[in-house]
């Protein structure tokens, strides 16, 4: 995919047509992330374009969250750094299934957003270090999220990769850096093997070649698939609102399954 080939589906077919939300629903199976152009630029449209495909999650962060760079909570989302590609709520026994974004406000520069679509990244690894791909679907590792404000505390153990149990083809990538926890599920005479195959794939993920880059503006929803697709974003400057919520993969699926798409 090139820059210029995005997966845009227009705000009004999106949320009035059938058509248009079978296309939305298309683009994230196709490629993991979709786009709903022409939105109104606030957060209650931006539920309302989300609810459109599935229930919205509800997390510590709220029902249908905004942030900006102020610091306000335990989160590097509340900066103005450069983020590396990630997916969110790892920290969570069942990570949230799509992140919405939708950037209503920005008087600065920079801020773009980051995609990288990690099962390529993983199949990669599978088929390069394939002894690597299989060490990341068995070793348990701990995330952490612990905002000390507000009291919040969550950790969850799992692996880097998630298989089928029967097509063993892969069905979830969990990979965040930041809410990484100590490692203290991994055996001491297995670290060695776990930094290996984790950098390893964390060298795919970081390839230039995988990166897909562009530029949220006030009426662009952003809708990017948590279990297949990392996001990141550039550092920037001036004062950036950005909006979105979470909706759960069960729910996704539900969705998919009644359009006849799973």
């Amino acid at each position: 995919m090139r820059s210029e080939d995005r997966p845009v589906v227009d705000y009004e077919d999106h949320m009035k047509t059938e058509e248009g939300l079978k296309q939305s629903l298309y683009y994230l199976l196709k490629y993991g992330f979709t786009i709903v152009q022409g939105a109104p630029a606030t957060i209650e449209d931006t539920g309302k374009v989300s609810e459109r495909v599935a229930n919205i999650m509800e997390t510590c962060f709220g029902r249908v969250w905004s942030f900006t760079a102020d610091l306000e909570r335990a989160d590097t989302a509340y900066s103005n750094v450069g983020l590396g590609c990630h997916t969110d709520t790892s920290y969570l026994t069942c990570p949230a299934g799509i992140q919405v974004f939708h950037c209503i406000e920005h008087d600065g520069e920079g801020g773009e957003t980051l995609l990288v679509d990690g099962f390529q990244a993983a199949h990669k690894l599978r088929q390069d270090h394939e002894q690597d791909f299989n060490y990341l679907t068995r070793a348990i590792v701990p995330h952490e999220f612990l905002d000390k404000k507000t009291k919040d505390h969550y950790r969850s153990l799992g692996p880097v990769l998630s298989v089928s149990p029967n097509s063993r083809e892969l069905t979830h990538i969990r990979f965040n850096m930041y809410d990484l926890a100590p490692l203290s599920t991994i055996p001491q005479n297995e670290m060695k093997q776990f930094y290996t195959a984790y950098n390893r794939l964390r060298t795919n993920l970081v390839n230039p070649a995988n990166e897909f880059w562009l530029k949220l503006k006030p009426g662009m929803v952003l809708f990017v698939d948590n279990w297949r697709v990392l996001h990141g974003r550039s550092s920037f400057t001036g004062k950036r609102v950005v909006c979105g919520c979470y909706i759960n993969k069960n729910d996704l699926n539900n969705t998919y399954r009644r359009h006849d798409m799973l």
